[in-house]
């Protein structure tokens, strides 16, 4: 997945942004962070988890480094980001993994990016690949969502279909239908060289003050590469179908929330 509006994105992924904070938090202890680590970050996109990432690291780690298939993202994380120890550089997750990133890190970590990824086995071997021996990972992904469940609503549409239609497969969530996704990431990350797996599959969500913040949010995406012309007309459909078929959840007391749902996979293993 390519975000084309980093700043957009920044403004408006508050949900991640918890929930990257409140795994880091919760699972810091397993994770064992050594001393002097390098540490990548799987699709660290606009660098802010990244920062929040380094907040929870020993304050002596060596290096972070994070990548993502964006050349705008990566560019846009520098600028803002970057410094001695912290860099940014375009990678492909489920790619060949490039040279002098493999065996080099004592930990990897992802925030819902590599549920995108299409083959999760590749995804899995190349973390692997980059951890050295008994390196730890930890990483989070959706599965079954609001957003998702509206994109599949307006694929089926004669407007929407062809535009979407190419886009739609690459970017659907391997685990979204699935009804033992927990079980299924455990069996990947095992087959491909982790032991020590734990991984969830918890309910959650997230209330916007406004329909207008979550929309913006899949706007600064534009997952299907639409013009802008059409950016602006789908998310205006995005909008209509989100509340009349997917029935995105009013919140009691405030007439403008919303409540957006989704399924949270968190995943944690140590290379064999």
């Amino acid at each position: 997945m390519s975000m084309h509006n980093p700043a957009l994105y920044q403004k408006f992924i508050s949900f991640q942004k918890r929930d990257a904070w409140n795994m880091l938090k919760n699972f810091g202890s397993k994770m064992k962070w050594k001393n002097n680590a390098s540490v990548i970050d799987l699709g660290s996109g606009d660098g802010f988890v990244t920062s929040i990432l380094k907040e929870h690291l020993p304050p002596d780690f060596k290096r972070v480094i994070g990548v993502d298939i964006s050349k705008e993202m990566v560019e846009f994380a520098n600028e803002k980001y970057g410094d001695e120890r912290t860099s940014f550089t375009i990678m492909d997750i489920g790619g060949k993994v490039p040279e002098g990133l493999e065996g080099g890190f004592d930990h990897a970590f992802s925030s819902y990016a590599i549920q995108f990824i299409p083959d999760q086995e590749a995804v899995f071997k190349n973390i692997n690949s980059v951890l050295k021996d008994s390196g730890s990972c930890l990483l989070t992904f959706l599965g079954k969502n609001m957003i998702f469940d509206t994109f599949a609503h307006m694929g089926q549409s004669a407007k929407w279909r062809t535009l979407m239609e190419n886009d739609l497969e690459k970017i659907s969530v391997r685990y979204y239908k699935m009804e033992n996704a927990a079980g299924e990431v455990k069996r990947i990350m095992e087959e491909n060289g982790f032991s020590d797996v734990h991984v969830e599959n918890n309910d959650m969500f997230f209330e916007y003050e406004a329909l207008e913040q979550l929309t913006s949010m899949v706007e600064s995406g534009n997952l299907f590469h639409l013009p802008p012309d059409r950016l602006r007309e789908f998310i205006q459909d995005f909008s209509k179908v989100i509340v009349d078929a997917t029935k995105i959840e009013k919140v009691a007391g405030k007439p403008e929330a919303v409540r957006f749902r989704y399924k949270q996979l968190i995943a944690y293993g140590v290379k064999q």
